[in-house]
């Protein structure tokens, strides 16, 4: 793409698909051809009241009125994140999107952005993990940003073409539908409790020792019983 569209010239056009309630987005496209195709797969998971027992780390999702106490939305706990890991390997600050706190570092300038390719720093993509690969060690940083555990994630393929006419030479297509007339909801429950474990655990303890606890207790009191009988006296 090389063309002077009003006052403009575009040499390459980018494509963000973000869900509608996140300020980043869930892929970042950016191509030189004058057509973007964008089929999107749309999942939903939602999850049981009784997963909010499990600690955060394992459920992997926030319930509606825990997102509420944290006071921040995804998007900006990822933004977050990414901004710290590019202060901690850049050694400067940018307040791009969405400026989150005041930084005594240097701001960023153009003599900064072989740094951002090096260490591969996004600031619109959704990634809850950094990745970093560097004289073949790979190392990753978890940003530990979890979802609602009611939502939409909408999972994005990009294709590329040329409209292939001359007189298209102003006009750009960008194409985006959804890829299947359905919609595939997963959701979490939890299949064992800590209740359920103790049984489960009682029950196999009792196939290995012959005994329940009820078999236990009542040869016990059948021991007594027969104890507490009087002896007979012989004559």
């Amino acid at each position: 793409m090389n063309r002077n569209v009003g006052v403009n010239h575009l040499e390459r056009v980018g494509v963000i698909v973000q869900e509608p309630s996140q300020y980043l987005g869930t892929s970042v496209t950016s191509s030189s051809d004058d057509r973007i195709v964008i089929p999107l797969h749309p999942m939903r998971f939602t999850a049981e009241s009784a997963v909010r027992a499990r600690p955060v780390e394992m459920r992997y999702c926030y319930f509606t009125d825990e997102l509420e106490k944290n006071g921040q939305m995804r998007s900006e706990c990822i933004h977050r994140c990414h901004t710290k890991y590019m202060e901690k390997k850049c050694k400067c600050h940018l307040d791009l999107i969405m400026p989150y706190q005041e930084s005594s570092l240097r701001n960023c300038t153009v003599m900064d952005l072989s740094c951002f390719a090096k260490f591969k720093v996004s600031f619109f993509s959704m990634s809850n993990i950094i990745e970093e690969s560097r004289d073949s060690i790979f190392n990753t940083t978890n940003c530990k940003c979890y979802p609602d555990c009611n939502h939409i994630q909408y999972h994005a393929s990009t294709y590329t073409d040329r409209l292939g006419s001359a007189k298209n030479d102003g006009l750009m297509e960008v194409d985006v539908y959804f890829q299947e007339e359905t919609l595939f909801s997963y959701c979490s429950t939890l299949q064992i409790t800590l209740l359920d474990l103790m049984v489960s655990f009682g029950g196999i303890a009792g196939l290995i020792l012959g005994y329940s606890v009820m078999g236990f207790v009542t040869a016990m009191l059948d021991r007594i019983a027969c104890c507490a009988k009087p002896s007979s006296r012989s004559r």
